[in-house]
This record gives C-alpha cells, sequence and structure tokens, in this order.
C-alpha cells in the first residue's frame, strides 16, 4: 500500500481514539465548576480572587478562559469586563427654576 493511504486509514482512527480518551477522562475526573462572585460578576476557582474567568465564555461554552490582567479583556470572544468609572454629583435644590444650562455652570464651576 502506499503512504498516503495508510495515513487516510490511520489520522481518522488517531483522532477518534483520542477523543474516547478525552471523554473517559472527563468521566473519570470531573473538572471543578467555577464560583461567581457577587460584587464583580466574575468567576473564580475556590479560594482564588486574583485570577477571574470569562463569564460570557463559561455561562455560553463552559470554557474556562482566564482574563487577561488589569484590562480585564477575555483573549477568545474580546470581551472588556471593566466598570466604568462611577461619578457622584450633589446639586444644591435649585429651587424651581431648574435648567440644563444652570445646572451645567454648576457643574463646570465644581460644585
Amino acid at each position: 500500500m502506499e503512504i498516503n493511504v495508510l495515513l487516510g486509514i490511520i489520522a481518522p482512527l488517531v483522532v477518534i481514539v483520542t477523543r474516547i480518551g478525552s471523554f473517559i477522562i472527563s468521566l473519570i475526573k470531573p473538572e471543578k465548576r467555577l464560583s461567581r462572585n457577587k460584587g464583580d460578576g466574575l468567576y473564580y476557582d475556590d479560594g482564588d480572587t486574583e485570577n477571574p474567568y470569562c463569564p460570557k465564555c463559561y455561562e455560553n461554552k463552559r470554557r474556562k478562559v482566564l482574563l487577561i490582567k488589569g484590562a480585564r479583556t477575555c483573549p477568545k470572544c474580546k470581551t472588556v469586563f471593566e466598570r466604568p468609572p462611577v461619578v457622584i454629583v450633589s446639586v444644591p435644590n435649585p429651587g424651581p427654576k431648574l435648567r440644563i444650562d444652570n445646572l451645567n455652570r454648576r457643574l463646570d464651576s465644581g460644585l
């Protein structure tokens, strides 16, 4: 037989055996589930609070994808998980004549 014919027969068999082996290993050794942090909504391993996993990939495809530190960007789905900064503005009681232009002037002046 030619080598191309042998490779055409052997290659699919190797793939099938590898998939069967992976399936058997997954039955024997179940994966640890991740737990969701209520504060930031990201998934973490038990006891680990520094290495978050992508919630979008984990919920949709059960993939455990570590987010890139700092930017918290998923390398697979490219989703950025960063909270926008919260700006708290206190506005004194302006009375009945509240107008947007007056409010903008007060915010610009530093109140």
